[in-house]
Formats: structure tokens, C-alpha cells, sequence
């Protein structure tokens, strides 16, 4: 299932405060970030189908904005049906996903294993 997760910042008096962190996801210009949080869009995207490792990078800054006291909220987008989450469903989501890639290489351990045995 293919998935968007969003983050839009809610306090807009300190905007200037969090362009570096998000300048840092984004890539996008000064104005660009400040135009996005004063119109309430979205200013972090993470297409979850990408890998684990952007899920990853995303948790870390939205840390890094709490951190420095952003008010953040975060949508998910499920192919149009758009739900707010909490930082704890990301943890969930990557732990998810550790737990899928061990579970794929141990099956790959176990196939090479079971060719390995074929050949003796």
C-alpha cells in the first residue's frame, strides 16, 4: 500500500526558526519553506514506498523541529484517505520495517543455506 506522510508546521510566528532544519529535507528556497508554512501546506513529504531509511531521515527531523519547539501536525495520505498521526505511528512503521528486512534476510540466509545443501 502506497503512502504519503506530511508534516505541516502549526505555529507560524516562528516560522524563520525552523527554515534551516526543513531547508535541510527540502532543498527548496528560503521564501519557498516560509511561503508553505504561512499558507499551512505541507513542508515535510516522505513517500513512505521509497525505502525505510526516508521514513528514518523524516522521524529524525520532526524530532529536530519539537525540538527547537515547533508545532507540527502529521497527515498521512493513504491513496486519497488523509488521517492525522502521531510521531509513535512512525516509530511503529519503522520498526515494521526493520522487522521485514530481517525476516527477508533470513529467508535469503535460508535459501542459500538449502542451495548449498542441494550441491553436497
Amino acid at each position: 500500500m502506497a503512502y504519503t506522510i506530511n508534516v505541516k508546521i502549526v505555529d507560524k510566528e516562528n516560522a524563520v526558526k525552523y527554515i534551516p532544519s526543513i531547508r535541510r529535507w527540502t532543498k527548496e528556497s528560503i521564501a519557498e519553506i516560509k511561503r508553505k508554512i504561512l499558507d499551512s501546506e505541507y513542508v515535510l513529504v516522505s513517500e513512505h514506498t521509497k525505502n525505510l531509511q526516508s521514513l528514518i531521515d523524516l522521524k529524525a527531523h520532526i524530532l529536530d523541529l519539537k525540538a527547537m519547539g515547533a508545532k507540527i501536525r502529521i497527515i498521512m495520505d493513504t491513496s486519497g484517505y488523509i488521517e492525522e498521526i502521531s510521531l509513535e505511528m512512525i516509530n511503529n512503521f519503522i520498526e515494521s520495517g526493520k522487522d521485514t528486512e530481517r525476516e527477508v534476510a533470513e529467508l535469503m540466509d535460508l535459501e542459500a543455506r538449502a542451495m548449498e545443501e542441494d550441491e553436497n
